[in-house]
């Protein structure tokens, strides 16, 4: 039977670990970490110093049932651009703008463009 991280019993031990490209470790966010209750949540920031070159990163969370001896693995690929480029952003109509008390504000927009992603 193919198993899933949706049917598999509690307790359940999981390990969420971040690799990089060459399958070294990179950060280790939960090692073997026993869950018994499926109401069981929480969230991991990634500081900004720990990946430190652009490129391709896997999140593997690994899941095993410890009643029914189920395992599951799941693979997240997750790609840092190396896009350093800020976009530009090009105001319409005056600057600064006067707009007298009492009167109607039309907001006249603007534009953005970025190198990488176009039109914004």
């Amino acid at each position: 039977m193919e198993t899933d991280f949706f049917t598999m019993n509690s307790p359940m031990t999981i390990s969420i670990i971040l690799y990089d490209s060459n399958s070294n470790i990179v950060k280790i966010f939960e090692s073997n970490k026993k869950i018994y209750d499926y109401s069981y949540f929480t969230s991991y920031t990634l500081a900004s110093n720990i990946i430190t070159e652009p490129g391709n990163y896997e999140l593997v969370l690994r899941g095993y049932d410890c009643v029914n001896s189920d395992s599951h693995t799941l693979y997240l690929t997750v790609s840092i651009s190396s896009d350093t480029n800020k976009p530009v952003i090009t105001l319409l109509g005056d600057n600064p703008v006067t707009v007298y008390q009492g009167s109607t504000y039309n907001d006249a927009g603007a534009t953005a463009y970025d190198a990488e992603d176009g039109d914004i």
